[in-house]
């Protein structure tokens, strides 16, 4: 089963919301190690997990959403950039649809391949 948690939210809500438990039921849970984020038992109910974090109840995963990435060979004239009113952007090389979230890492100028 995939789900997705907001951007950021606490290990409390997340089961909460998702695993069917009792946000007073959680501390219960990870006092008998139950919960498992990342591969790492949880202790805190105020954990912070995002979208990419691998949350496992009793050994069945509530969420598993693996990041994804992409290298792209950036030709000459095109702007690195998920928008450009004037020049062609490396998203528009991508197949769409594209995620909401895709996120660029490393800045080239436009001239720049």
């Amino acid at each position: 089963m995939t789900t997705l948690a907001s951007s950021r939210t606490r290990l409390d809500r997340f089961l909460a919301q998702y695993g069917g438990v009792h946000r007073r039921g959680v501390r219960q849970l990870l006092a008998q190690g139950r919960v498992l984020v990342d591969g790492v038992v949880a202790r805190e109910a105020t954990q912070v997990v995002h979208r990419f974090s691998v949350i496992v109840l009793d050994g069945q995963v509530l969420q598993q959403h693996p990041r994804v990435y992409l290298m792209l060979h950036k030709p000459s004239g095109v702007v690195s950039a998920t928008f450009d009113a004037e020049h062609p952007t490396v998203t528009s090389l991508l197949p769409a649809p594209q995620p909401p979230d895709l996120h660029l890492v490393g800045r080239l100028d436009r001239y720049s391949t």
